[in-house]
């Protein structure tokens, strides 16, 4: 029998109704998803949605079946959208998790822009400062980060620093990110800047193992050094758990 009550007014922003319709509400969708008529199972999800706005199943199914239709837009609006109304849904869970492997294979085969996609996804998914964050922070700092280092190797050094002091801002233990940092400001050749992160990196930790490295370097890119490297590695692949 169809659920009538609670009524099916919108919660308060950012906050997720008090029930959860669990099941399946759109028979008719998910036969046409069977048969393989993706469009038509869309248009009736959306009408189960329009009917009955809070239902568990019918958002999650219509997420998942955006995404395998390659709609990749409407794909993140509605797994955006399951997890405000259901927090810590395993099924954007998963999408961000794909996501971020999508994001790292891109990087490590050298597609910085193909990557950028991805980690933008992941964090309209889960923005940083939305109150589930520590459901999936391994995910999203690992995006942060490698969007940071995307934005340091295409000379958007102020924007790659900010994302870094993002990260910090919600993990202050990460001393990973000032060497991040460090890099990104080294390869846009602001030396001096660089030396103070890393003055601050020995504040916080002054046994740090790239220390020494990360001095030398600066000292290689000053004038009359070796010069810079072709490419920062910044944030290309980490996605370590704080």
């Amino acid at each position: 029998m169809r659920r009538t009550w609670p009524p099916t007014t919108a919660p308060w922003p950012g906050q997720a109704p008090a029930w959860r319709q669990t099941g399946s509400p759109t028979p008719p969708a998910a036969n046409a998803r069977r048969l393989g008529c993706p469009d038509t199972a869309l248009g009736l999800y959306r009408k189960a949605l329009k009917r009955e706005p809070f239902w568990e199943s019918a958002h999650a199914g219509y997420a998942a079946l955006c995404l395998e239709s390659g709609k990749d837009a409407e794909a993140r609006d509605a797994f955006a959208r399951l997890q405000v109304l259901f927090p810590g849904h395993a099924a954007a869970r998963d999408y961000a998790a794909r996501r971020l492997g999508q994001a790292i294979e891109a990087v490590r085969g050298g597609r910085d822009p193909e990557a950028m996609a991805p980690l933008l996804d992941i964090l309209a998914v889960y923005p940083p400062d939305g109150g589930d964050f520590w459901r999936t922070h391994h995910v999203v700092l690992g995006a942060m980060q490698l969007r940071g280092g995307i934005l340091a190797r295409t000379g958007r050094t102020d924007e790659a620093v900010a994302q870094f002091r993002d990260i910090l801002g919600l993990a202050p233990h990460r001393l990973d990110v000032l060497v991040n940092i460090c890099d990104a400001l080294r390869y846009a050749g602001r030396l001096d800047e660089a030396a103070l992160v890393l003055d601050d990196l020995e504040r916080a930790d002054p046994g740090h193992p790239e220390l020494g490295r990360k001095r030398e370097q600066i000292r290689d890119a000053a004038p009359g050094g070796p010069g810079l490297p072709d490419r920062p590695a910044t944030g290309q692949t980490s996605t370590a758990a704080p």
